[in-house]
């Protein structure tokens, strides 16, 4: 299984300072991005600030130096063509959704692949695409639970994490339980 991840869960652990321990969990399991999420989270754009600049060469230098798979969408091919339809300009999208987009489309094609957001947009947008070989959607709660159970993240970076997710869509039943059973 890989996990396709959305910019947002990049920038969790990056505002929450555990980049590297996301990077460090590439290593132990499958985890990607689309070319377009790695843009968002590592290309340094006019206008960003000196703040964001620092943020993305930072990722870059982080992400870009660990085994995190990118997926490019190839022109002509049928992810091209979903993603060309998500943005287009009958639809109220911003240019920030282009990631989401791009990784709806390569989930679309590649049924190993489990579309990993915290944008309860994203969510019904990929609910809406993903049909046929079971739902492949997961939020932030259950992809860091997951992290946790295979060994790749430590107790400390789950409790950072969790601290910045707080608050964002409806919590799981079992999260503040499990959070307070792995703080020893």
């Amino acid at each position: 299984m890989r996990f396709l991840l959305d910019a947002n869960v990049v920038f969790d652990f990056q505002h929450s300072g555990q980049l590297k321990a996301l990077a460090d969990a590439a290593g132990k399991l499958d985890l990607a991005f689309a070319e377009q999420v790695a843009d968002e989270a590592c290309l340094v754009r006019a206008g960003d600030s000196a703040e964001t600049v620092g943020k993305k060469r930072e990722a870059d230098r982080i992400l870009r130096g660990s085994t995190f798979s990118t997926i490019e969408i190839l022109p002509g091919s049928p992810e091209a063509a979903l993603m060309a339809a998500l943005l287009s300009p009958l639809r109220n999208v911003e240019k920030k959704d282009q990631g989401e987009a791009a990784s709806i489309a390569v989930a679309s094609t590649d049924v190993s692949v489990v579309f990993v957001t915290g944008d309860t947009k994203a969510v019904l947008w990929a609910l809406n695409e993903l049909y046929g070989s079971g739902e492949r959607v997961m939020r932030t709660p259950v992809f860091v639970r997951r992290l946790y159970d295979k060994g790749a993240l430590s107790a400390n970076t789950i409790a950072r994490v969790a601290a910045r997710v707080a608050g964002r869509g409806a919590p799981p039943t079992w999260w503040a339980s499990w959070l307070a059973s792995i703080r020893r």
